[in-house]
This record gives C-alpha cells, sequence and structure tokens, in this order.
C-alpha cells in the first residue's frame, strides 16, 4: 500500500500492519538491550509495574533505558500516526516488552479496547514492534477490524476470551509495527509454541491522562532536551 492507502486502511479499520519496518541490524541492536536489562534487573524485571500475569518476562519503562528505545518511540511514523488518532498534542503514557513464556493457558487476555482502561483518555494510541517473528502459534494478537466504531467490547460481548466475528491475527516477522487505535477490540492470545513473542508495546495519550508510571522524572536531561528540538507535539509527563 502506498502511505495514503495505510492512513485509509488505518482509519477505515482501526489497525496496520507495516511488516519487517526494522531492519535486522535495528532488531538486534533492540534485542541485545533488552536481554542486558533483564540480566541487570533479575527478578525485579519490570518493577516499575507489577505484573499480573506471572508467566510474562516482562520490561517496564523503557522509554529511561536506553537512546535506542528514545529512537523507537520517537520514530517519525509513530509520532505521525499518534497524532491522527490523538490531535496536536500528546504524551508517553508506557513502553513495555512482554514476553509471554510457551504452555501457559493464563497467559492470554481478554479483548478489550485500551482506551477503555485508563482514567481521562479521551484518545489512545497503541504500537507493537515485534522482535520475533509473530505467528499463530506463538500467540499473535488478535484485532477485530472497524470495532473502533462501536461500543466498547464488555459492554457487547458475554465471553471476552471467545472468539469474535471476523476477528484476524496480527500475523508479522520480526522488526514490524503494528498499528492499534486506542477503541479498537484486541487481546493477546498464549504462546503455544517453543519460542520467544518479545514484544515492545509503546503507548500514547492525550497528556490529560495519567501515564502508567512516572516517566518524565526518570529521564534523563539529554532526552528531554533531544523532545524538546524535536517536536511541539510530543509533552513529557
Amino acid at each position: 500500500m502506498t502511505k495514503d492507502e495505510q492512513k485509509d486502511f488505518f482509519n477505515e479499520n482501526g489497525y496496520l500492519i507495516i511488516p519487517g519496518y526494522l531492519p535486522p541490524e535495528r532488531i538486534e541492536r533492540l534485542l541485545i538491550e533488552v536481554e542486558n536489562i533483564f540480566s541487570h534487573e533479575g527478578v525485579l524485571s519490570g518493577w516499575e509495574q507489577p505484573a499480573n500475569a506471572p508467566f510474562v518476562r516482562r520490561l517496564s519503562n523503557l522509554f529511561s533505558k536506553g537512546d535506542v528505545f528514545v529512537d523507537l518511540a520517537t520514530e517519525p511514523i509513530i509520532l505521525e500516526y499518534a497524532e491522527m488518532v490523538i490531535g496536536n498534542l500528546f504524551s508517553w503514557h508506557g513502553m513495555n516488552l512482554h514476553d509471554p513464556l510457551p504452555g501457559y493457558s493464563l497467559v492470554r487476555q481478554a479483548i478489550h479496547a485500551d482506551r477503555e482502561n485508563f482514567k481521562n483518555c479521551t484518545a489512545y494510541f497503541n504500537v507493537l514492534c515485534s522482535l520475533d517473528d509473530i505467528t499463530s502459534e506463538n500467540g499473535a494478537t488478535r484485532i477485530v477490524p472497524k470495532s473502533h466504531k462501536r461500543a466498547w467490547p464488555k459492554e457487547l460481548l458475554e465471553d471476552l476470551f471467545a472468539p469474535v466475528k471476523n476477528e484476524v491475527l496480527a500475523i508479522c516477522p520480526a522488526g514490524s509495527l503494528v498499528f492499534i487505535h486506542g477503541d479498537v477490540w484486541h487481546g493477546a492470545r498464549m504462546n503455544n509454541s517453543l519460542k520467544s513473542r518479545r514484544v515492545i508495546h509503546i503507548g500514547y495519550a492525550n497528556p490529560e491522562t495519567p501515564t502508567q508510571y512516572p516517566i518524565a522524572n526518570t529521564l534523563p536531561e539529554a532526552v528531554h532536551q533531544r523532545i524538546a528540538k524535536l517536536s511541539n507535539k510530543l509533552v513529557l509527563r
């Protein structure tokens, strides 16, 4: 698709997959940094946002953990779509990595729309960045196209874990970006493979939405200066 066709598809369906957006060398650098953080944080990994799923390797507030992550969170195409969804001013809301361990049936999500979970949130945009190939077997996220034009799923569905009519799976190679409108129904699935499914989730919201954890005061001054020069649209909170 052309860029205009991609935008039209996103606006109509509420999601967009850009396969293989990141080159292999950039994926490798991200993977090295991710595994270094896991080694450094150990059992405290993801401490900024305590997990409610015990069988997921997690990291949180990656904004504060290296330029490689700030580069990703300020990728021009990502900021462009964040502005499309949210408006002229938006904030980082959270940047986390999830790696669900294979074979645990509890590691799956009810179908949901991100914005319904956050107080004072009037607009939300979520980006999934795959560091591994995402397949049906390792739990590709299910997405319900055009559901951003409907009520919240919990208001319409009896079983939030059951298949939803017309849902699709976000199957894509490593280095892909998956854009998800904050009102689109989606949910992560169980990893039935023997391989990792490392995915970075980056959330953007209107500035009035409380962040998932403190962000601005955890960032080095160099990052503040960089963001100030980059754009007057991204507001640090």
